[in-house]
């Protein structure tokens, strides 16, 4: 049986190696889904065919924790970092120019980023490394 995302917690980690136990590098608690992924599997919004917002357009709904206790250990992730630590929204079936990519960014619900590295089509693009290799996503 495949868990609907509501109005719960969506904890996510990520990590460039293997994620065992709590060895992430950060963790990030979205409380209370953006309107239009309610109701959906993570595998249904990882293939909609249109973008599918995570967090509130203030972020006030997202919650990090750093391994290293701060967001700029993120730098190596160029684009996850603005993600996580900026005022970008998490999104799924993100429409960047490059093409969709499963997890990327968006400025707004309206407004898209238009970047074109994205987890896990594009982690590493023209040289740079824009998002962690490993991602693990459990919905309560």
């Amino acid at each position: 049986m495949q868990s609907l995302l509501s109005a719960g917690r969506v904890p996510r980690n990520r990590a460039d190696t293997p994620i065992i136990a709590e060895s992430q590098e950060v963790r990030t608690v979205i409380l209370g889904v953006h309107g239009s992924a309610l109701n959906r599997t993570v595998h249904q919004l990882m293939n909609s065919p249109t973008p599918v917002y995570l967090e509130a357009e203030d972020n006030a709904n997202l919650t990090d924790t750093f391994a290293s206790g701060r967001c700029d250990s993120l730098a190596k992730w160029m684009d996850y970092q603005d993600l996580v630590c900026g005022v970008r929204l998490i999104t799924f079936s993100d429409q960047g120019s490059c093409g969709s990519q499963t997890l990327g960014g968006s400025w707004s619900t309206t407004t898209p980023w238009e970047h074109c590295a994205g987890w896990p089509d594009l982690v590493d693009y023209n040289g740079g490394s824009f998002f962690p290799h490993r991602l693990r996503i459990w919905v309560r």
